[in-house]
């Protein structure tokens, strides 16, 4: 099965005048962080209303068949009441980039899925976490995403925790859905879920008690009660979901 959004990304790239944009290979600047903007940035910047109509087309891009956008979307759609000149050149960014990339899209086939997490520390503005995940099947991305957390990691190992969890929770979802669909094969369950913080692993093998760690208890009990009946939880190398391009 295979899943395209040409049609409509072409639509988003009219509608604000970026059919002619230089396409670029990647949709946001990695030494770029978007920052509130000033009343005075705020001033020479377009109308917010403008803004969210731009950050709400690119939302449904991203949700449908997009998932490369997910980090930059997250992190344009956090200053949709307040939005600067900066903010705009990340919008326009990420319009730059479906102009290169409108005719992919997200081939589907039954096979082995696999899932990664990872999440920051503080490299919010206000310091609270974001996560993400990604689950793939035979090199495309099946279930994602990219989310800011109500809470400030104290550490980075609390943080790479949070994104276990909710991955933990998505793989349960995503077996459950793959045995409605009549994938009861022992092969096409979720079998492998790859983080790259050995602290949060070491963690869920060995949960032990001191000051940094026994206020997160109860979410590293719920990974280990769930991990330990399959194994599902290996060690990758330096893996960034924001770096993840799926096989189109």
């Amino acid at each position: 099965m295979h899943l395209s959004q040409a049609r409509y990304i072409n639509m988003i790239l009219e509608r604000h005048g970026r059919t002619d944009s230089a396409p670029i290979s990647t949709p946001a600047d990695p030494h770029v962080r978007l920052l509130k903007s000033s009343p005075e940035q705020q001033a020479d910047a377009n109308n917010p209303q403008r803004y969210q109509s731009a950050v709400g087309l690119l939302m449904y891009a991203m949700v449908g068949s997009t998932p490369d956008i997910a980090f930059p979307v997250l992190a344009v759609s956090q200053h949709s009441t307040n939005p600067g000149p900066s903010h705009w050149t990340a919008i326009r960014r990420i319009f730059r980039y479906l102009a290169r990339t409108q005719t992919w899209g997200l081939n589907y086939q039954v096979g082995h899925c696999g899932g990664y997490t990872d999440a920051d520390w503080g490299g919010g503005e206000d310091r609270r976490l974001i996560s993400g995940y990604a689950f793939m099947v035979n090199g495309a991305v099946v279930a994602w995403a990219s989310k800011k957390q109500p809470s400030i990691a104290l550490s980075s190992t609390e943080g790479e925790s949070i994104a276990l969890t909710q991955g933990v929770k998505e793989s349960l979802w995503l077996g459950g859905l793959r045995q409605d669909h009549g994938a009861l094969n022992h092969q096409h369950q979720v079998k492998i879920l790859n983080c790259d913080n050995q602290g949060a692993i070491a963690l869920t093998k060995n949960p032990k008690y001191h000051a940094r760690t026994k206020h997160i208890d109860i979410q590293f009990h719920f990974i280990r009660q769930n991990i330990s009946k399959n194994n599902t939880l290996r060690s990758m190398h330096s893996v960034r979901l924001t770096h993840l391009t799926p096989q189109r």
